[in-house]
């Protein structure tokens, strides 16, 4: 019975400990997409906006610019694409 529950703990931490990469289909649009944006590009052009030193760090920028995109690209509220965002993991990895 120890066995067996120390060999489930490996087994998940396995999972959740691994690139996230290997759980989703290459093939599907937001993934194909998100190899596409020039996400660096992006950074650079909105870092300025955010200062480094002044109180809580922010969320990182290419998180805020992803939302923000699917939120526009499929018409949803900021509420609405935030939920959405937590709920699918191919939002998350766009």
């Amino acid at each position: 019975m120890q066995n067996d529950r120390k060999k489930r703990q490996v087994t998940t931490a396995k999972y959740f400990s691994g690139p996230t990469g290997s759980v989703y289909q290459k093939e599907h649009e937001l993934c194909r997409l998100a190899e596409q944006v020039d996400w660096q590009s992006g950074e650079d052009e909105f870092r300025s906006y955010y200062c480094p030193y002044n109180g809580r760090p922010s969320i990182p920028i290419r998180k805020i610019v992803g939302v923000l995109l699917l939120k526009m690209m499929f018409s949803h509220s900021y509420e609405w694409g935030v939920d959405r965002w937590q709920e699918n993991p191919y939002w998350q990895y766009f």
